[in-house]
C-alpha cells in the first residue's frame, strides 16, 4: 500500500483556448501512507498566454509546496515557475508562456492535508496594481422582473442571460453577479424583492461562467440582515460558510468580496469574521474605492448603485414621485468613469433592467435622461446602462473584485475548502 501511494496521481486536463479557471482538489502526505506525496496536473496551451495558479490547503499545519515544469521536445520536464515560501495560499505565475505542454506539481514538504488547485492561462496580461478597475455588479444575479414571481415575458423586462450578458460580450466584457445561496436551487429561480424579481438558479450561474466568463461573490447564505447579533458560529456560516456553496457548485472567485445584505455591515463582522475569509467587505458608497482605502484592515470597498426613482426635471410631475430615491443620472456615472485613475476601483451595481414605458411603473423612452424614471429603485433604464457601457474608457480594465484583491496584494485571508 505505501508503494501505491507513494507514486504521484496525475491528472491531464486539454486547454482549447478558453480564458476560464480550472479546478483540481485532492490530497498529499509527505510520508506517502495517508496520500501520494505529490500529486501532477498536466495541461497543454495552444497560444502564448500568461499562467496563473494558487494553491490552497486544509490542513495549516502541513507545508505544501508549488511547481510548474514545461516538457521538452526530448520529453523531459523543465521547472520554470514555483513557489515554496512559507506563504498559505501559494501563488504561482508565469508569463507569456509559450505554447506547449505543462506540468503543475502540489508537493508536501510536511505534513498531510486536502488541497484546492485553481488555475487558468487567460490570454491577456494580468493588470499591474495601477491599472484603473471597474466591477459591473449584479446584485443576487436577478434574471428578470416579475409580478407576484411570474415572469414578466412583456418584453419590457431585460433579462440578464439572453440579452444583458451577450450585449455585454459584444463590449468584451464580462460581469459579476452576486448570490445568495441559501435560496438557489438546481434549476428553480427563486422569488425575491417583495415578489417582483427572479434570481439566477444553479443552472443559471453556470451558463453565465461557462458561455460569458462571469464570475459571482457571495450575498450571504439567508440575506441575514442581523449579522452583528448573530453568535460567532453563525456569523461564519452566514458568511464565509457560503463560500462552500459556491465552491461546489463550480465557483471559485466568491472570495473577492461579500456583499453585506441590505448594506447592514458590521465593522465588528467585518474585522472578526469576513476578513479572513473574503478579500473585501462591501459597503454602499459614491466614487471610486482607492487601493489604500481597500488594503487598510479591515478591508472594506465601495459600490455605487445603478438605481431609478423620481426622475430629475423638476418641471415635471415624476419629480414628485414618493420614491425612495432620484434616478441615478446616466451623465454622472460617465464623468467618474473618465476620471478614473490609477490605484482605484470603481463598482457599479445593478438590478433589473426596464425598455419603454409602462403607466405607474417607468418611462424609458423620454429623449431626454432627465425626464426618465421608475417606480423602484431596483429598476433601471436600459438604454441609459448602455450608454455607460459605451463610455468605459479602454484604459478601465473591467473585471471581478478577486482579480482587483490580486493585483492590489491582497492575498493574506483563507477561504473555506469544501
Amino acid at each position: 500500500m505505501r508503494r501505491t501511494l507513494a507514486a504521484a496521481l496525475v491528472l491531464f486536463c486539454a486547454w482549447t483556448g478558453i480564458a476560464q479557471a480550472h479546478m483540481t482538489t485532492g490530497r498529499v502526505d509527505s510520508t506517502a501512507v495517508l496520500a501520494p506525496r505529490r500529486v501532477d496536473t498536466v495541461f497543454h496551451t495552444q497560444r502564448t498566454r500568461d499562467i496563473t495558479a494558487t494553491l490552497h490547503w486544509h490542513n495549516a499545519d502541513a507545508d505544501l509546496r508549488l511547481f510548474l515544469g514545461r516538457r521538452t521536445r526530448s520529453g523531459r520536464w523543465v521547472p520554470v515557475a514555483r513557489d515554496i515560501s512559507s506563504a498559505h495560499p501559494k501563488h504561482l505565475v508565469l508569463r507569456s508562456a509559450r505554447p506547449g505542454r505543462y506540468r503543475l506539481r502540489v508537493r508536501s514538504a510536511s505534513g498531510h492535508s486536502r488541497f484546492r488547485l485553481v488555475f487558468d492561462a487567460g490570454a491577456a496580461r494580468r493588470p499591474t496594481a495601477a491599472t484603473p478597475f471597474l466591477t459591473l455588479l449584479f446584485s443576487r444575479s436577478e434574471i428578470m422582473g416579475a409580478s407576484d414571481c411570474r415572469p414578466d415575458r412583456s418584453g419590457s423586462s431585460v433579462n440578464l442571460i439572453t440579452q444583458v450578458a451577450p450585449a455585454l460580450a459584444r463590449r468584451g466584457i464580462a460581469a459579476t453577479g452576486s448570490v445568495e445561496t441559501g435560496i438557489t436551487r438546481a434549476a428553480t429561480r427563486a422569488c425575491v424583492h417583495y415578489r417582483r424579481s427572479l434570481t439566477a438558479s444553479w443552472a443559471d450561474l453556470a451558463r453565465l461562467r461557462d458561455r460569458y466568463g462571469w464570475k459571482f461573490v457571495s450575498h450571504g447564505r439567508t440575506f441575514a440582515t442581523n449579522i452583528a447579533s448573530m453568535t460567532p458560529k453563525q456569523q461564519w456560516s452566514e458568511t464565509c460558510g457560503s463560500l462552500l456553496d459556491l465552491e461546489r457548485h463550480g465557483h471559485w472567485s466568491g472570495d473577492g468580496l461579500f456583499a453585506y445584505p441590505d448594506n447592514k455591515w458590521s465593522a465588528e463582522v467585518e474585522s472578526n469574521v469576513v476578513s479572513k475569509c473574503f478579500a473585501f467587505g462591501r459597503r454602499y458608497a459614491s466614487g471610486p474605492t482607492t487601493r489604500a482605502e481597500a488594503m487598510a484592515f479591515p478591508h472594506w470597498q465601495r459600490t455605487t448603485g445603478v438605481g431609478g426613482g423620481r426622475c430629475n426635471n423638476p418641471a415635471l410631475p415624476c419629480s414628485k414621485l414618493k420614491t425612495a430615491t432620484t434616478y441615478h443620472s446616466p451623465v454622472a456615472l460617465i464623468r467618474t468613469l473618465r476620471r478614473l485613475a490609477p490605484n482605484q476601483w470603481l463598482t457599479l451595481q445593478s438590478y433589473v433592467f426596464v425598455t419603454g414605458d409602462r403607466k405607474g411603473q417607468w418611462r424609458c423612452r423620454a429623449r431626454h435622461w432627465q425626464d426618465h424614471w421608475t417606480d423602484d429603485a431596483e429598476r433601471y433604464c436600459w438604454n441609459d446602462y448602455r450608454r455607460i457601457l459605451d463610455a468605459i474608457p479602454s484604459r478601465v480594465r473591467v473585471t471581478d473584485p478577486k482579480t482587483v484583491a490580486r493585483a492590489w496584494g491582497r492575498t493574506n485571508y483563507r477561504p473555506p475548502m469544501p
